[in-house]
């Protein structure tokens, strides 16, 4: 197996045609290739099965897939055919309801919205701009104490509101193609300012 192919956690992803994971005991090989290319002779995930099976290692067969272009796998959803990566969408579907019954009931503890939030930002990794939602519920948070139960602002409910109704938006497009400029912003309480400087496509990825 090619090294320059694994992926490193806190690691940029390696310019490769195949990526090769392992997350404790998933072993994970993702692999670019043509819509119409056939997968001949053995590919990693078979080598490894080979391994497991000469130090007899249990492997699960209802996990193990070969040649698929629509998985869910490691916590994620990844269409290959349409190039598209996202949260799992039936944990992503209940947390929404979970949320929309949270508004509705209109209190809280502090614990109970942590963990409504901590879930919303695993999933809102998978396009990281619309962490841009979460705001006045972080100020919120910060005001509660874990014993006591608290009245959801207004201010809060819409924010919590907003990603649940933008939550089928959470998905990373695998093949956007890269600008070939560089943005700077910055802002304060009395103005905004942007500027960019063209860089360039090589340069650019």
């Amino acid at each position: 197996m090619d090294s320059s192919s694994l992926v490193y956690h806190h690691q940029p992803l390696p310019r490769s045609d195949s990526l090769h994971l392992l997350n404790l005991d998933d072993f994970v090989t993702v692999r670019k290739v043509s819509a119409d290319s056939q997968l001949d002779g053995p590919l990693p995930n078979d080598i490894a099965a080979d391994a497991y099976d000469q130090v007899n290692l249990v492997r699960s067969a209802a996990k193990s897939f070969r040649g698929k272009s629509l998985v869910e796998v490691l916590g994620a959803s990844i269409d290959g055919a349409r190039g598209i990566l996202a949260p799992l969408p039936i944990r992503t579907t209940v947390l929404a309801v979970l949320t929309i019954r949270l508004i509705l009931i209109g209190h809280t503890t502090k614990g109970l919205l942590e963990q409504i939030i901590g879930c919303w930002v695993h999933a809102l990794m998978f396009r990281r701009s619309m962490l841009c939602i979460f705001k006045d519920v972080y100020k919120f948070l910060n005001k509660l104490s874990a014993s006591s139960i608290y009245k959801i602002p207004n201010s809060t409910k819409n924010e919590l509101l907003s990603v649940v109704v933008l939550f089928p938006q959470i998905r990373t497009n695998l093949r956007a193609q890269t600008m070939d400029r560089i943005y700077a912003v910055d802002a304060s309480s009395f103005g905004a300012g942007i500027c960019y400087a063209h860089l360039g496509t090589p340069l650019a990825k």
